[in-house]
């Protein structure tokens, strides 16, 4: 996969799903920034990146997924591959479902994905370094070539029932959080998590935590 670098964008997101939009770029491609300005964050929110993280973005065309992937749940999918890369690396970060990176109780990063055409989108951001409210990944993680490890991986063998049922062992992790329904907050414990990645309450599945 290509890898293209910039100073700074906006969001690798937002700019890699324009450039697969317009058929500027195509995919597979990946897209790293040393600096976002205008990250986007969980529930639509802005995540404001430090300067000292990683933020990249890449696209992979539907055939080269895995075919038993439910796209509904494609950020648990590959924010938990990314999780066993940092676990790898000395890392004792977890995936809170369906999409944040934690390390301990404080939020790391995240990973939020979308479908354009026939092309689906991931986006990563990891904070390396501990500013104010922001928490980052741990100093003595070996950082360099995380993301070349990650986009360069044939994802087409790493099938979503196999990273699943590895995520499921470590789904406790969730349990002191609570995630939102429209205006209400409901504790994950509640709860029950599904074959496909979605959380299922009063009989309703749920795919994400807006």
């Amino acid at each position: 996969m290509e890898i293209l670098y910039y100073d700074t964008l906006e969001s690798t997101q937002l700019w890699l799903i324009e450039q697969i939009k317009t058929h500027s770029l195509s995919a597979p491609i990946c897209v790293v920034a040393k600096n976002q300005t205008n990250g986007i964050g969980s529930r639509a929110n802005t995540w404001h990146t430090q300067r000292e993280a990683l933020t990249f973005s890449f696209a992979l065309p539907l055939q080269q997924l895995p075919n038993d992937l439910p796209l509904h749940s494609s950020s648990l999918y590959f924010g938990y591959i990314l999780k066993e890369i940092l676990t790898n690396r000395g890392s004792l970060a977890w995936l809170k479902w369906p999409n944040d990176l934690y390390l301990d109780t404080h939020k790391i990063g995240g990973i939020l994905t979308q479908k354009v055409q026939n092309t689906l989108i991931c986006g990563i951001g990891i904070n390396l370094k501990t500013n104010g409210d922001f928490a980052a990944l741990e100093e003595h993680v070996h950082k360099e070539d995380i993301i070349e490890e990650m986009v360069k991986k044939n994802f087409s063998i790493y099938q979503w029932k196999q990273i699943f049922s590895k995520y499921r062992l470590e789904f406790h992790l969730n349990y002191s959080y609570s995630f939102h329904k429209g205006n209400e907050k409901i504790p994950i414990k509640e709860a029950i998590l599904q074959e496909d990645g979605a959380l299922l309450y009063r009989g309703e599945k749920l795919y994400n935590a807006r």
